[in-house]
């Protein structure tokens, strides 16, 4: 299982994802999920296979993000 959270304020959008250890088996990381959203934010973001955040100050290409983030899911 993957959840994602988001959220937002006038000057920077944050997303935080957590990945399940069956889910990190098989070789997700959510390290990398917020590595690839944190290009589209504008920012910076990372951590370890199972949680990490991704944050920038490109707000209004939030929807772009998660969009991406669904993509590499599929």
């Amino acid at each position: 299982s993957v959840a994602v959270i988001s959220g937002f304020n006038s000057d920077k959008a944050v997303v935080a994802i957590a990945v399940s250890k069956s889910a990190v088996e098989t070789g997700l990381s959510a390290g990398k999920l917020a590595k690839e959203a944190s290009i589209v934010l504008g920012g910076g973001g990372g951590g370890k296979d199972d949680f990490a955040q991704a944050g920038g100050t490109n707000v209004a290409e939030l929807p772009v993000a998660l969009a991406t983030i669904k993509k590499l899911l599929a």
